[in-house]
C-alpha cells in the first residue's frame, strides 16, 4: 500500500458516493436503527448515535434550493468556471442537504424554495451532481422500497 493512501471507513464511504455518481446515482446513507438519511456519510448516525448502522440508498434526486450564493470571481484555479456562477445548498426530499450548483436557468432566477432535480456531469474522471429546475411537481417516486418507507417515517 502506498504511504500516501488513507483507508478509513469514511474514505471508503466517500468512494462509494463518487462511484454512485459515476453510475448517475445520488447515494446517501440511511441509518438502519432509526431510519434517518444523512449526507455526507459519517461513521455514527447523528440521529440516534448508532455506530455501524448506516446503509447506502439511492436518493430520489428531488429537492429544493435551501440557500445559494452567486460568485463573481473564480476561487479555485483547478476548476474552469465562467463567472459569475452559483453555489447552492439543496435540501433533498430525504432530509439531508448537499452543496452543489444549479444549472439550466440564469443566476438571477434562483430562489429559495425552487424545486430542483438532480442531473449528472462527467468531466474526465470527475463525476458531479448538479441540479436543474424541476419540470413537474414532485410526485415522490420511490427509488427503493426502504426509501419510501423512511421518507414517510421522517416526515
Amino acid at each position: 500500500m502506498a504511504a500516501d493512501m488513507v483507508t478509513t471507513p469514511l474514505a471508503d464511504a466517500t468512494n462509494t458516493h463518487y462511484e454512485g455518481l459515476a453510475r448517475d446515482e445520488l447515494l446517501i446513507t440511511r441509518c438502519t436503527a432509526c431510519g434517518r438519511h444523512q449526507f455526507p456519510p459519517r461513521a455514527v448516525c447523528y440521529g440516534c448515535s448508532g455506530a455501524g448502522t448506516l446503509d447506502w440508498v439511492r436518493a430520489s434526486g428531488e429537492g429544493e434550493v435551501w440557500s445559494f450564493v452567486t460568485f463573481h470571481k473564480a476561487y479555485f484555479p483547478l476548476e474552469v468556471r465562467s463567472v459569475p456562477y452559483n453555489v447552492a445548498v439543496v435540501l433533498l426530499e430525504e432530509g439531508p442537504r448537499i452543496v452543489t450548483n444549479i444549472v439550466g436557468l440564469p443566476d438571477e432566477a434562483l430562489a429559495i424554495g425552487l424545486r430542483v432535480q438532480a442531473a449528472f456531469r462527467h468531466e474526465g474522471d470527475q463525476h458531479l451532481v448538479v441540479f436543474h429546475p424541476a419540470t413537474e411537481p414532485a410526485t415522490h417516486p420511490a427509488t427503493d422500497s426502504a426509501a419510501s418507507t423512511d421518507a414517510a417515517q421522517t416526515s
